[in-house]
């Protein structure tokens, strides 16, 4: 019992949920849809009852009550008919505040949690797709109870008509309940099957994706890949459809069974009725009204049905949206009670880092095991080491996307925990690999590194210097103003290099960090640009540091930018192996040597 009490009391705060969207968005439009969902069905079955009158004065030949009851028909249709129109102005109206309401509030809720671990843990990430792709059924719910609404008010209004002829006739809409009882049962199971068949889904878009995208092409036209891609994603495919046609085979058996029992009941009330006619015990217009709500019971009871099921389909997705509030409500609480703490105005001492062990949701394996290091205030570091090694995990670190499962993150000697990691990263200026092409206007997309500046054409255009970007935009057709990317139907596509340097102007727009992370910042460009680039760059941060003592950490695989940095660290198995000066590290005879006479015979 408390188990189904607690079923019961989920799936109404799920509702809830999904009708606070709506009303949220636009009050109005949801209150005008529900009320005129529920005027419009009674309008209707008004309109029936004063068909029969009409017909049973039409017997009598009382002209006076065949008039009334004509007008009677006619204002109830115009209402029927006006009630329809509002009612579709109200539902589209709505339906389009609730999805940009739910898109602005997915936002707000995705982007408010300063941490990334459920981009990166898979059972957050499914709950997160999930929510994303069936968004649209919660911007519906409010058309869905709506139309269970006006089917109900239809039954009920059929139901007192029909008593009024024969008592026994309340039985047919209730020979539908099996059907509505079916139906939830099996969209319930549904739901389950299609929890078990999203990862497969999933499986299949990313590879429908990848032999779609412009990146990919060159490669998949010269491996061939193209009809082994359509095979894995049909092969995914139809392995999670398998599950779904199953579970609707199911349901189409069952609901069919549902239906013929209220089919066998109809053929009876539709034989009882006929028969009370010829005995004399109905008249004309009471047929008429039987036969003409008869008709309509089985459409009403399917509109339950489907208003039913969806909704019950709707209940998950807002389940979803529940759990990613709570997700982000609890995260923003404990930051708030752990973080009391501002960063320095300027950097004395450096950023540490004491015993840090970390790994990732799911891994088994550390990825920085016991990583003790200290990066002074005002220096360059470069770290180097093997794909692996922990270099990419300290630098999100450093950005607090994590927290250490043991050790902690100094900055100035204060754990790192207990800043405040918006006010932190309003002081971090980072490139990453993996960098966002902002597809914006030119100036958008190097001025979004400094919002309160991003119209500002002289920030954008010191920034473009110091990242050697300028000769990028001054060949685009409208310079700072040409929009860039295939989202805009005349935007100027760019190499991967040519994003590359505009993302790295965008990391160069603060004038006053602490941090400036650069993760692998020249992958798409050239040896000699490269150089020229990190020297000009590198200038620009001791410029930095020597206002505010920033510390500058690189990432990087060629040891042409490394060998230019204060101190190198390399590491290794997620701990620090050995750090000093190009020079020392290549007299000490290990894995940095190592790597870089490798290197330097790669380009011999």
């Amino acid at each position: 019992m408390q188990v189904r009490c607690r079923k019961a009391a989920g799936r109404t705060a799920a509702l809830a949920t999904a009708l606070r969207l709506s009303f949220a968005a636009d009050w109005k439009c949801a209150t005008g849809a529900l009320v005129t969902f529920g005027l419009r069905p009674l309008a209707l079955v008004l309109c029936v009852y004063g068909i029969q009158v009409q017909l049973d004065a039409v017997g009598r030949r009382d002209t006076t009550a065949m008039v009334l009851a004509a007008g009677f028909v006619a204002a109830t249709t115009a209402v029927a008919l006006f009630t329809g129109w509002l009612n579709a102005r109200f539902v589209a109206t709505l339906i389009e505040s609730t999805s940009r309401h739910l898109d602005q509030q997915l936002m707000r809720l995705m982007a408010g949690v300063t941490g990334i671990e459920h981009y990166e843990r898979p059972d957050y990430l499914e709950r997160l797709e999930l929510l994303r792709d069936e968004r649209r059924m919660l911007a519906d719910t409010v058309d869905t109870i709506g139309l269970a609404l006006a089917a109900l008010v239809r039954l009920v209004g059929t139901g007192v008509l029909l008593v009024a002829v024969a008592p026994v006739l309340v039985a047919l809409p209730l020979l539908a309940v099996p059907s509505i009882v079916i139906g939830l049962r099996t969209e319930r199971a549904r739901q389950k099957v299609l929890a078990e068949a999203t990862t497969q889904h999933r499986r299949a878009e990313h590879v429908y994706g990848l032999s779609t995208s412009a990146r990919a092409a060159t490669e998949i036209r010269v491996y061939g890949l193209d009809s082994f891609l359509m095979r894995l994603a049909d092969s995914a495919w139809q392995r999670g459809s398998a599950a779904l046609d199953r579970s609707a085979l199911r349901s189409t058996v069952f609901n069919a069974l549902g239906w013929l029992i209220f089919g066998l009941g109809y053929l009876c009330a539709l034989a009882l009725v006929l028969s009370s006619y010829l005995a004399g015990g109905v008249t004309l217009g009471q047929v008429v009204l039987t036969l003409t709500l008869m008709s309509t019971v089985n459409a009403r009871m399917t509109q339950v049905v489907f208003s039913l099921t969806k909704l019950v389909r709707t209940l998950p997705v807002a389940d979803r949206y529940r759990w990613l509030e709570r997700y982000s409500a609890d995260r923003l609480r404990t930051e708030r009670a752990r973080t009391t703490r501002q960063p320095p105005t300027r950097l004395a001492v450096g950023l540490s880092f004491r015993g840090v062990r970390f790994r990732y949701p799911g891994s088994a394996d550390w990825a920085l095991d016991g990583l003790t290091v200290d990066f002074p205030a005002g220096a360059t570091v470069a770290l180097v080491g093997e794909n692996g090694s922990g270099k990419s995990t300290l630098v999100k670190l450093a950005c607090q996307f994590h927290r250490p499962a043991a050790g902690r993150v100094e900055l100035d000697g204060v754990d790192l925990d207990r800043i405040d990691p918006v006010a932190w990263r309003a002081r971090v200026s980072a490139l990453f690999q993996d960098f966002a092409r902002l597809e914006f206007e030119a100036r958008e997309t190097v001025g979004a590194g400094l919002l309160d500046h991003i119209d500002d054409i002289d920030a954008v255009r010191t920034a473009l210097r110091d990242a050697d970007a300028c000769s990028v935009v001054d060949d685009l057709p409208d310079k700072e103003r040409t929009p860039l990317g295939r989202s805009f139907p005349d935007g100027s596509e760019l190499s991967g290099g040519q994003w590359q340097r505009l993302s790295l102007a965008r990391s160069v727009m603060r004038r006053n960090p602490l941090l400036l992370l650069l993760d692998e910042p020249t992958s798409a460009i050239d040896v000699d640009t490269e150089h020229a680039l990190f020297t000009r760059y590198l200038a620009a941060a001791k410029e930095i540091a020597r206002d505010s003592g920033a510390v500058t950490l690189v990432t990087a695989h060629r040891m042409s930018a490394v060998r230019l940095a204060d101190l190198i660290v390399v590491l290794s198995g997620g701990r620090v192996v050995e750090r000093g000066t190009h020079d020392e590290l290549v007299a000490g005879n290990g894995l940095y040597a190592e790597l870089f006479a490798l290197q330097a015979r790669a380009y011999r």
